[in-house]
């Protein structure tokens, strides 16, 4: 596992060069073009890019997968160079830094430390940043209050003035983060989860047993509606929302408590709206099992790698984009 600055990465060294990769080529760089993936669980192999300007014929250059004795998961060292450097400075001279691996560190932590993506369905235990629980049963007006401001960053991730103002999302000045009150199904608000708007820092109560969230907002929007479309993310469920979907977020792929609600739902119809990647299907598959006994089960499914966000700016037309069968 890598750690950054303290905090573990659970994306593999493999799945990270392969982003590097596509983000490389997006930005007209040859730079790692050949990867190979690790070999005997070891080790992965891939083009240097620290001579011949990245352009070998065949990879020389081995990175890391598991730790070894005085050498850290993540650790790339070429055959031919000679060169030696640590994931992040990997990360910052593909991009032309000379800053020791600082934009690597941040390359990375922008793209896969998130609590919203690692602390899915029980698949992982994940150290997280924690809001203290409040010491009374609901959040205060008076705190809802002091979140009710406006940031950029909610309308970067494709949210209008309707959605801050339905789902009374905010900004956290303080602690820099935006804010999600999530309620009960009586309109009480339970908690407020926060979303950094530097990182991925998704931060949730502490021994939070997950609701239905935004299930209120569903029941109020839309009520006559007999389907109710599953998403794992808040900002997945209110970008369904803003289409015109009624739609639900899970915090994650689903526990227990979640399905056992479902099952006892007024709808006819679930779509499940869940990421492509190995947790999210994992995730899909278990919802599947659990409620196809119950109601009638749909699927969106994005492609691989992509997921309703990516497509916030087609309208309805981002439907297009994805299947309806597993």
């Amino acid at each position: 596992m890598i750690l950054i600055d303290g905090v573990p990465v659970l994306t593999d060294v493999y799945h990270i060069m392969l982003t590097l990769q596509r983000e490389l080529r997006l930005n007209g760089s040859p730079l790692l073009a050949t990867i190979k993936p690790p070999r005997d669980g070891v080790d992965l192999m891939v083009t240097c890019p620290y001579h011949k300007h990245g352009m070998e014929s065949r990879p020389s250059c081995g990175i890391t997968t598991i730790a070894k004795p005085n050498v850290p998961v993540g650790t790339l060292y070429c055959f031919s160079c000679k060169t030696t450097a640590s994931l992040p400075e990997v990360v910052s001279h593909c991009f032309g830094k000379h800053d020791g691996g600082v934009f690597g560190r941040n390359w990375i932590m922008e793209h896969f430390v998130s609590i919203e993506e690692n602390s899915r369905g029980g698949f992982f235990t994940v150290p997280t940043r924690e809001i203290t629980k409040q010491e009374h049963e609901y959040v205060s007006e008076e705190e809802l209050e002091s979140y009710r401001f406006v940031h950029p960053y909610l309308y970067k991730r494709g949210m209008t003035d309707e959605l801050i103002e339905m789902f009374d999302l905010g900004y956290d000045r303080q602690k820099r983060m935006v804010t999600f009150p999530i309620k009960d199904t009586n309109g009480k608000v339970l908690f407020v989860a926060k979303r950094s708007v530097d990182t991925k820092f998704f931060a949730l109560p502490k021994d939070l047993e997950k609701p239905l969230c935004y299930l209120y907002e569903a029941k109020k929007y839309f009520p006559d509606s007999k389907e109710l479309y599953i998403c794992e993310s808040l900002f997945n469920a209110l970008t369904m929302v803003k289409h015109g979907f009624p739609s639900i977020a899970l915090l994650g792929t689903g526990t227990k408590e979640q399905v056992e609600a479902l099952k006892s739902l007024d709808y006819r119809k679930y779509i499940l709206c869940l990421d492509n990647d190995m947790a999210g299907r994992a995730g899909m598959d278990k919802l599947y099992k659990s409620l196809y006994k119950y109601k009638l089960i749909n699927y969106l499914i994005a492609p691989v790698g992509k997921d309703i966000n990516d497509f916030v700016n087609e309208g309805k037309n981002f439907l297009k984009n994805f299947s309806k069968t597993p």
